[in-house]
């Protein structure tokens, strides 16, 4: 019994390999169909709810979610640039006695 678990994990993982592989190429576009099971929900939701809006809500959405993604940029941006600007004044101060 106990050969079983390697091999079961071992197709386990392979399985969830290949359906995240077919996510990505679903994402990146290769290709155009996919079984639902591969689409989150939370996807799946997002779909339906765009497939229901209007040009003009798509267009709304659209551009409230790219403001958003930008503000997590400049965010993520500006706090690695706040970390290296102290990381540096650090070691400036202490390198002043040398």
């Amino acid at each position: 019994m106990s050969d079983i678990t390697p091999i079961r994990n071992r197709l386990e993982a392979q399985t969830i390999g290949m359906c995240q592989v077919l996510r990505s190429w679903l994402r990146a576009g290769p290709i155009q169909d996919l079984d639902p099971f591969f689409i989150s929900l939370e996807e799946a939701t997002v779909d339906l709810e765009l497939a229901q809006m209007s040009d003009q809500e798509i267009e709304d959405w659209a551009t409230e979610w790219l403001a958003r993604v930008t503000s997590a940029q400049e965010e993520a941006e500006f706090g690695w640039e706040t970390a290296q600007w102290i990381h540096l004044s650090h070691y400036t101060e202490g390198s002043s006695g040398l």
